[in-house]
């Protein structure tokens, strides 16, 4: 695969932050100890549209950091899977979906409204058909140790990301300032999925960030705290010809610093590296269509570092 690398243009750096983490004995129990107890308050409940109980796992022991929930039921409109826990928590929402690596603002619960209505997990839908579908499910929650959260990894991947402005975002958390007619197959989630499925466009497996015909417009992911990163990769949705595609980009960060990059007409994942940088979102803007006019997506956007948490 060829990886275009860009070179920084003007951007405004923080002075370099350097951590030391004594590693000893007490540090160690200091983390089980807390583990133990945010692991206690792990549960998963199911609730219908008028916030009935349809399901809810059985009380956990202070050693457990990690519980299931299996249930028959076939979903409907309105149905949502609560989850309670820690700040920092992996969620599988069914058997066969990927699991998220979530981060709240504050422990306690989160809620994920089933993709039902508006044909979300029909064909055409921004979700696999067979997602959530039939009448046996099994939903899984964890603790986050440190060292899955402090390892290198994209920072931005969320299958689990929800567009809907009722239910409290966990983070990473993808918003834009349009989407084409609130179609969820064009929704600003879709470029944090994780599903790279480009030379085509509309339903699953190719969903993408795609935006109106309009001036002005950005895409950002927030992390929902300090991360440090040196690396975005970037696919433009390719479904040349019916697709053109940006030219030009400015990367924010919420420092106020910027980078001005440009793209290129590839079906390949396009790589941007630049020095360690902490920030709490990343922001695509300045978006410059190398055709006017024409339909211009993002198939994904990941951005790599680690988490200083």
């Amino acid at each position: 695969m060829n990886q275009k690398v860009h070179r920084w243009i003007g951007i405004r750096l923080t002075p370099r932050i350097t951590l030391v983490i004594a590693m000893g004995c007490a540090l160690c129990a200091t983390d089980a100890a807390a583990q133990a107890q945010s692991a206690a308050e792990l549960k998963i409940q199911v609730f219908d549209i008028q916030g009935g109980q349809i399901a809810a796992s059985a009380p956990i022991t202070a050693k457990q950091h990690e519980v299931r929930l299996s249930f028959s039921r076939s979903y409907q409109l309105g149905d949502r899977v609560v989850v309670s826990g820690p700040e920092h928590i992996a969620v599988q929402l069914d058997s066969g979906q990927p699991e998220c690596m979530l981060t709240r603002q504050s422990a306690g619960a989160w809620s994920f409204s089933i993709p039902l209505g508006y044909s979300e997990t029909e064909p055409g839908g921004a979700y696999d058909p067979n997602a959530f579908k039939g009448s046996a499910h099994n939903v899984g929650v964890r603790v986050l140790d440190r060292r899955e959260l402090s390892g290198y990894r994209n920072l931005a991947l969320n299958p689990c990301d929800q567009t809907s402005e009722q239910e409290l975002p966990a983070f990473p958390h993808a918003t834009a300032s349009s989407t084409y007619r609130e179609m969820p197959v064009f929704a600003p989630r879709n470029a944090i999925d994780g599903v790279i499925e480009r030379g085509h466009h509309g339903g699953w497996p190719y969903q993408s960030w795609g935006p109106d015909k309009v001036d002005g417009l950005w895409w950002r992911v927030e992390f929902g705290r300090a991360v440090e990163l040196d690396k975005i990769r970037i696919a433009v949705r390719s479904d040349f010809p019916h697709d053109s595609y940006w030219k030009e980009a400015t990367i924010e960060f919420s420092d106020g610093a910027r980078m001005k990059i440009s793209l290129a007409k590839t079906a390949e994942v396009q790589e941007i590296r630049f020095p360690r940088h902490l920030t709490a979102w990343v922001r695509l803007s300045h978006l410059a269509p190398a055709d006017e006019p024409g339909w211009c997506a993002l198939t994904e956007v990941e951005a790599w570092g680690r988490d200083l948490r």
